[in-house]
């Protein structure tokens, strides 16, 4: 689901797992924020949060250690896209059991802000 898609980036029923950077204002090479959040089921082992550019290049990375009956993920980071990159965040485990993201009762939650011009 979305909250809030001010310059169609994102569309769910065509390629759901990404937002694809637009234009703004005339700009077409910008520096962005990307941030990601949620929840796993794994009870122990290790997650790995990473964001990545046109479907290959990781462009940004987390890994964190579960801490109990279920297993946090947050990742973030700043990146200098071109109008029509896309970017996705994939989430999984590097160790441990198989888990799956759920959002019982916190919704993960992956976006992407624009921070300014790039020159």
């Amino acid at each position: 689901a979305e909250d809030y898609d001010t310059d169609p980036m994102h569309d769910n029923s065509t390629n759901p797992t990404r937002i694809t950077i637009p234009t703004i204002s005339g700009v077409t090479t910008g520096l962005w924020s990307m941030k990601a959040y949620g929840y796993t089921s794994i009870a122990s082992g290790r997650i790995n949060c990473q964001f990545r550019l046109n479907g290959t290049t990781v462009i940004g990375w987390t890994e964190e250690a579960s801490g109990g009956t279920i297993g946090p993920f947050m990742g973030s980071s700043d990146y200098v896209f071109t109008a029509g990159d896309y970017v996705e965040c994939m989430v999984r485990t590097v160790a441990g059991s198989v888990n799956a993201v759920f959002d019982a009762n916190i919704s993960p939650y992956f976006m992407v802000a624009f921070l300014g011009n790039v020159t």
